[in-house]
């Protein structure tokens, strides 16, 4: 266990100092790991990268620009396109994969979840004011082998000395996912002195 801390701190060390400077707006990376509980079962991990461009007022760069033309072509969506709104367009690319408890029997597990992996790419454009914010967006990805699941978890198990994945012979099927998504929030009650988020 005292290895599987020493790998996360360092991992958590490293994103932490390493220089995000992108040209973007804002960069994120997220992992989500069951390193520190030192047991797969269910989702066992998780890693996202997401990149928001500039806002499309902000200047003239490509991302600003690229916000500019989505906000115009999406402009009859409801919340698009207000005078007193401002846009902005998230990029993510993520994996995610979930497991059996006993990720050391090599035969299928019928009482439990299957492996599975999950890998997408997803876009959303992004409208607020100091009251709402609005979200359209759309998703596309595969589930199965092709999702690079299997060869990440085991990477990951050898470089922390974890148990090495035995099932991935019985994972999912290939499976191409998709979808469209909407999200709308308002600000109902504010406490205390209003902020600005810009």
């Amino acid at each position: 266990m005292s290895c599987r801390c020493g790998c996360a701190l360092l991992l958590f060390f490293v994103i932490s100092v390493f220089p995000t400077s992108l040209k973007a707006e804002v960069v994120n990376l997220s992992w989500d790991n069951d390193l520190l509980t030192g047991t797969d079962r269910g989702y066992t991990n998780g890693v996202r990268f997401s990149y928001l461009t500039d806002t499309a007022d902000e200047n003239d760069g490509k991302s600003a620009r690229f916000a500019r033309i989505l906000r115009d072509e999406l402009r009859f969506l409801p919340g698009i396109g207000t005078a007193d709104s401002k846009q902005a367009v998230s990029l993510s690319l993520r994996q995610f994969m979930v497991t059996p408890e006993d990720i050391t029997v090599e035969d299928p597990q019928f009482d439990d979840i299957p492996y599975a992996g999950h890998l997408s790419l997803s876009g959303t454009l992004w409208s607020w004011n100091a009251d709402t914010i609005t979200g359209f967006g759309a998703h596309i990805g595969v589930i199965g082998p092709e999702s690079g699941a299997e060869s990440v978890q085991k990477w990951v198990h050898k470089a922390t000395g974890s148990d090495k994945p035995q099932g991935w012979g019985n994972q999912l099927g290939t499976d191409v996912v998709g979808g469209i998504q909407a999200a709308h929030g308002r600000k109902l009650l504010q406490l205390g002195q209003g902020g600005n988020i810009e």
